[in-house]
């Protein structure tokens, strides 16, 4: 089930992954959104700084390398958010952010 939310905070950490010729990896996620660290933790993407490293896997190959990615800037918007509910959980998305479905990419 899909449902819209009215708009709230949400941020983004932004990090270079290295090899890739200077992209930048990125993705909205609500502020509250816990995201691995390096360390093996994790934290509400809302409380990241700079240097943080985290831990980062290439979105297009799910059997690839867990690699170490320092977060490079962080930053906060407001955007329209989306309730999806799956198997009896909540996910809370931005339009634009895409989903890996198994078999389909």
């Amino acid at each position: 089930m899909l449902t819209r939310s009215r708009a709230k905070a949400s941020s983004s950490a932004v990090w270079r992954v290295a090899g890739s010729g200077g992209e930048w990896s990125t993705g909205y996620f609500v502020a509250r959104t816990p995201l691995l660290m390096a360390d093996g933790t994790s934290k509400p993407i809302k409380q990241f700084i700079p240097e943080n490293a985290i831990l980062h896997r290439d979105e297009t190959d799910l059997n690839g390398p867990i690699e170490v990615q320092i977060v490079e800037a962080v930053f906060e918007r407001s955007a329209i958010l989306f309730e999806l509910r799956v198997a009896g959980q909540l996910i809370e998305t931005t339009a634009e952010h895409p989903f890996w479905v198994v078999d389909r990419g």
